[in-house]
């Protein structure tokens, strides 16, 4: 998906989680801004504000990593203004005999057809750092 400036918030968010869901890992970093920055929350391995292409591409690795490539985010909703874009998720993953089954909202703001910065809130943060760790 090269950068347009052309598509709707919503759709660059729609294609960027089916990018990912495809494994097209390429395609996903493209739809990112280079100064992109995605805020993690928690104390987990995978937590803290990670800035560039480069070191939100090494959390997607480290999240196939350490799932044995289970790790999945299934897009269960969307809502969209002129350039922030919410997304309801639900992503499941398996870590030997631990299991991830979390619902969260991710708050994207896009600006000229790329990711500019994304937010994530989780259901139940506990959880989701014990699965990490």
């Amino acid at each position: 998906m090269a950068p347009t400036g052309m598509d709707a918030p919503e759709d660059v968010v729609r294609q960027w989680y089916q990018a990912r869901a495809r494994g097209d890992f390429d395609e996903a970093v493209e739809a990112l801004a280079t100064g992109v920055v995605w805020h993690i929350p928690g104390r987990s391995p995978i937590a803290g504000d990670h800035r560039g292409r480069a070191a939100v591409t090494a959390t997607f690795q480290t999240q196939r990593e350490r799932t044995g490539g289970t790790f999945h985010s299934e897009l269960l909703d969307l809502v969209s203004s002129p350039d922030t874009v919410v997304a309801i998720v639900r992503n499941t993953a398996r870590r030997g005999e631990r299991m991830l089954d979390s619902r969260q909202v991710l708050q994207f703001r896009v600006e000229q057809g790329q990711i500019r910065e994304i937010w994530i809130y989780v259901d139940d943060l506990y959880a989701v750092d014990a699965f990490w760790s």
